[in-house]
């Protein structure tokens, strides 16, 4: 028997971790800042994403030591026998091999990639005990148990994993089940132990290491039902969960510490198999498919329909910046996002900019009564090849100068013709900004060739898109029409 199958490696991390190992990583967003008129309202939005690390394994000699009674250190003794289940997301790369499955030992011992490695019961319980290991591969998953010299294939399932998977198996009087994203995918034999335990050390034992990614390895003093198994998998846990006796969430930023977030503190440390420097498992971003929050904090309720919900619609009386924060149980609310909602008075007389516009082509046409009176005007700005692009009225009842737009595409056909709005203006003047995207004046290459335009900018005062957006809550393309022109 090799040294191997004792231990990892011989270090055993003291039982403290740090309060702030709770707070899973998140990454929070809003809608910009908008402006609004006195009366009016303006639909808000936060979006969410749960970001964090995993344990990458090079399936060589990669390994997360917890248990090392084997070598005269104490095992942090966790509760559980027959009676438990051992959950974690994987995504490996590559295949292991395949054994029958039998109650009989002597498999498991060469070909296998171990996600967590089986512990040898007769070392850490006693003659009628035997731990737990899960070998996974890109072709499945086989629980293995290991009670004396011989390991037992007492559950195998051969089946496809390309991305990542979320592995559960659940033992229920001595019988394991095989949960494959929540779908019940095997059932093993039941074991001839008298005792079955889930072992702890992760990544695998000598010559039988695991290849891929692990992240959010949790070990329950109970088999999970079948709702849990099917959703709540996709969660983040919080603190003092109840039934959970081992939470690794492998999101640690720096150092060769894997927290043990449970109440038994069986941390450990990243490291090797193998003699010389011990690099261990490395950290990468974690893609593991967690659902974000669902429901927020928004502060202060003022003006707001909803102050939990992901989508409010705010119509503050003045100038007001909300706070978003996530409620979530596993981050702790450290995340927040801020969005302000500008108030200004309804109908007020923007300011007269009125220029000559000396460098550009323009018509302008003024109608009158019969006293000699002003009742309307226009002026129609052109191109140099002479073809109109904007066009703008005076409300002689207000005062404010409205526009519509006309662009062109790369033919040098009019296909678009915007509705008209205000340009916060009382004088006649080209508005260069009246429809943009991204703040790039709108042409061509946002909307030629596109199975969609690129939608305009909303958050400037004066433009196409501000004013319509506040009027609709619908999707800015709704207020363009196309147009053929000859």
């Amino acid at each position: 028997m090799k040294l191997g199958w004792l231990a990892c490696c011989i270090a055993l991390l003291p039982c403290t971790t740090n309060g702030q190992n709770w707070c899973k990583p998140l990454r929070i967003s809003t809608t910009p800042d908008q402006t609004i008129e006195t009366g009016n309202d303006v639909q808000l939005s936060v979006t969410s994403a749960v970001s964090g690390n995993a344990l990458a394994f090079d399936g060589v000699d990669d390994c997360v030591e917890i248990s090392t009674r084997a070598y005269g250190i104490p095992l942090r003794y966790l509760p559980t026998a027959n009676d438990f289940t051992i959950q974690f997301w994987a995504r490996p790369t590559a295949i292991h091999e395949i054994d029958v499955q039998s109650n009989t030992g002597g498999a498991g011992f060469s070909g296998q990639r171990y996600a967590l490695a089986p512990l040898m019961g007769y070392l850490y319980w006693g003659n009628n005990d035997a731990g737990v290991g899960i070998s996974v591969g890109t072709n499945g998953v086989t629980v293995y148990e290991a009670g004396g010299v011989t390991i037992s294939p007492v559950l195998v399932w051969s089946g496809n994993i390309t991305t990542w998977a979320h592995i559960s198996v659940t033992y229920a009087g001595g019988k394991p089940r095989l949960y494959v994203n929540g779908a019940l995918k095997a059932t093993g034999n039941i074991s001839t132990f008298q005792n079955v335990h889930p072992s702890l050390n992760l990544g695998g034992i000598a010559g039988n290491h695991y290849q891929g990614d692990l992240d959010e390895i949790r070990i329950w003093d109970r088999p999970l039902d079948t709702y849990e198994l099917l959703y709540d998998h996709y969660n983040v846990l919080g603190a003092a969960t109840a039934s959970l006796v081992g939470y690794w969430r492998c999101d640690e930023v720096t150092g060769n510490q894997a927290f043990d977030l449970a109440d038994a503190h069986n941390s450990g440390y990243l490291t090797t198999t193998t003699v010389g420097p011990a690099k261990g498992p490395q950290r990468v971003a974690s893609t593991a498919p967690l659902l974000p929050p669902t429901a927020y904090r928004w502060s202060p309720a003022t003006g707001l329909s909803s102050t939990s919900s992901s989508q409010v619609v705010a119509a503050p009386t003045a100038t007001t910046t909300y706070t978003i924060s996530p409620i979530y149980g596993g981050t702790c609310g450290v995340a927040t996002a801020s969005v302000t909602v500008t108030v200004v008075p309804a109908n007020a007389t923007p300011p007269n900019n009125a220029q000559q516009d000396v460098n550009r082509n323009w018509t302008q046409k003024s109608l009158y009564d019969v006293q000699g009176n002003v009742v309307g005007s226009q002026k129609q700005f052109y191109d140099a090849l002479g073809r109109p692009t904007q066009s703008q009225v005076k409300s002689m009842s207000s005062g404010q100068v409205l526009a519509t737009q006309t662009l062109y595409n790369r033919a040098g056909v009019g296909v678009l013709t915007t509705l008209p709005a205000p340009i916060n203006n009382t004088g006649y003047k080209y508005h260069d900004h009246f429809i943009t995207t991204a703040g790039i004046p709108y042409g061509p290459p946002h909307f030629d060739g596109l199975s969609q335009p690129l939608p305009p900018d909303q958050s400037v005062p004066g433009t196409v898109g501000w004013y319509y957006i506040r009027r609709t809550h619908v999707s800015l393309l709704r207020p363009l029409r196309v147009s053929r022109m000859c």
